[in-house]
């Protein structure tokens, strides 16, 4: 990507999405990404995860969503699947309560986020 890379920024309301142990669900994280203060489209760029109950641990490729309904501009999801052990699901826990990391790729900067939003698997 040429000139700067945008700094996302992760908003959103507290809360914590609850995941049955059995299910596998996608957790969705809003990401704003602003290049001199203006709102830009973060998706060509990589975004990873970290689940833990602490500080972020190894990270799992994620994937982009944008819904395009939201006015005055499209909102940008960070999200990956997430389950149970033994699920199948992307990034795998067993029940518990989870911090949600977000890392995503640029260059030169690699801002790595804590979502407002906590993961738990019950």
């Amino acid at each position: 990507m040429a000139g700067p890379v945008p700094e996302p920024e992760v908003e959103g309301p507290l809360s914590t999405t609850r995941i049955k142990f059995e299910s596998k669900d996608f957790v969705r994280v809003p990401v704003t990404a602003k290049e001199a203060g203006v709102v830009v489209n973060p998706t060509a760029l990589v975004v990873q995860f970290s689940l833990s109950q602490g500080e972020p641990g190894a990270f799992t490729a994620g994937a982009w969503e944008t819904d395009a309904t939201t006015v005055p501009a499209p909102t940008y999801f960070a999200r990956i699947l997430v389950g149970g052990t033994g699920t199948g699901a992307t990034i795998e826990k067993a029940k518990g309560k989870y911090r949600v990391f977000v890392k995503v790729t640029g260059s030169p900067e690699i801002p790595v986020l804590e979502a407002e939003n906590a993961v738990e698997i019950y």
